[in-house]
């Protein structure tokens, strides 16, 4: 379990990395990849709708869920680009922690067995912001 949290505050703490740099993740920016939260929510759940096959009352709160979570993910970083990256890792953490338990409420058993078993095999390095999915899995 503290390797699946570590994993993601990780990723998220790479996102916010890219964020950081010239042209900050946006269109027409260095890497031109829309980096905004509604972009990284609506990737992430475009990969549970399909690889989780949520109910049409699941999709509506997952939806809810994801975006409420990268936009705090996004707004919440530290001191800045240049902040302590200790505080962002520790924040991340505990943002992550709560949107898990959020979707806990939301997702069947096996649905979060399956998410957790995605989230852990994403490597390091992964694309996909605060935990999304990289574009087309």
């Amino acid at each position: 379990m503290k390797q699946k949290l570590f994993l993601t505050v990780l990723i998220a703490f790479l996102a916010l990395t890219v964020k950081s740099q010239p042209g900050g993740g946006q269109p027409g920016g260095q890497g031109g990849q829309g980096r905004s939260a509604e972009s990284i929510a609506q990737r992430e759940s475009d990969w549970m709708k399909t690889q989780l096959s949520l109910t049409a009352d699941q999709i509506t709160k997952v939806d809810a869920i994801n975006l409420k979570y990268a936009q705090m993910q996004m707004s919440s970083v530290p001191g800045g680009p240049g902040g302590d990256p200790n505080a962002m890792q520790k924040q991340m953490a505990d943002l992550n922690a709560k949107k898990r338990s959020e979707l806990q409420s939301v997702l069947t058993e096996e649905q979060l067995k399956k998410y957790d078993e995605y989230l852990a095999q994403r490597p390091a390095g992964g694309r996909g912001g605060f935990g999304g999915p990289p574009p087309g899995q």
